[in-house]
């Protein structure tokens, strides 16, 4: 799974290996991490994954064992809740620093891929745009 060898974990022998998930969005944008029992959310997608993407202000935590479902922040009690919980800011920022370092030695080799029409339309936006400057300079036939 992932890289990581979670034998242990499937056989009851021992705790799983993986302590981080990174969450991604289809255009690879980092949406949250989850570190032990806690996620932090940078951004957030309501409608789920076929809906827009609304990047938030500032981040929303959680503990995933005692909110499995992450409803927390729907509590009036939450922003002080998170206010008593940010210390998790400080090893997250760890966390997340250490994995941008490994791009020093596994750069992204391509963008990601768009699932949306906006590329291609821009595409032969462009494409038509060209066409119409080489025809104006005479590079094309009329």
């Amino acid at each position: 799974m992932d890289g990581y060898d979670q034998t242990d974990r499937l056989l009851g022998k021992g705790p799983h290996k993986r302590e981080t998930v990174f969450f991604f969005d289809d255009n690879a944008s980092l949406n949250a991490v989850r570190w032990k029992d806690w996620k932090i959310h940078f951004s957030v997608m309501p409608d789920g994954w076929g809906g827009e993407r609304e990047t938030l202000n500032f981040p929303i935590g959680m503990n995933l064992r005692t909110d499995p479902f992450e409803t927390s922040m729907d509590s009036k009690m939450y922003t002080r809740w998170m206010a008593d919980n940010l210390w998790l800011f400080v090893p997250m920022q760890q966390v997340i620093g250490q994995w941008l370092m490994t791009f020093r030695q596994y750069p992204p080799r391509q963008p990601s891929a768009s699932f949306t029409i906006d590329k291609v339309v821009n595409k032969m936006k462009m494409a038509t745009e060209q066409a119409a400057r080489a025809k104006a300079m005479g590079q094309l036939p009329q």
